[in-house]
C-alpha cells in the first residue's frame, strides 16, 4: 500500500505490522543513533504501537521514522528509492 512518509505518499510494507497482529506481538519502534566518534550508536526503544489494523499500525511506524528523520537529518541515510515518478 501507499502510505504517507514525510508528507509525500510512499510505498510501504505492512508485513511487520500484520506479524505482530498474528503472533500477538509487540511492534516497538527502535533506532541505533550514530554517536559523535562515528563508530558507535545509542539504541533507542520507542513505545510499542498498539495494535489496530495493519495500516494504521504502519502509519505509526512511518510517523514514528518521520519524526527522528525530522529531528535529525543528518542521521539518516537512505539507499532505497522510496519515491518514483510512478506512484501507480
Amino acid at each position: 500500500p501507499i502510505l504517507d512518509f514525510l508528507g509525500e505518499p510512499a510505498r510501504t510494507a505492512v508485513s511487520a505490522a500484520e506479524l505482530a497482529i498474528r503472533y500477538d506481538a509487540l511492534l516497538i519502534p527502535f533506532y541505533g543513533i550514530r554517536q559523535d566518534d562515528g563508530l558507535s550508536f545509542e539504541c533507542v526503544l520507542e513505545a510499542p504501537v498498539p495494535h489496530s489494523d495493519p495500516l494504521t499500525m504502519t502509519q505509526a511506524l512511518n510517523d514514528s521514522l518521520a519524526a527522528r528523520v525530522r529531528a535529525a537529518p543528518e542521521q539518516w541515510f537512505w539507499v532505497h528509492r522510496r519515491w518514483r515518478a510512478d506512484q501507480s
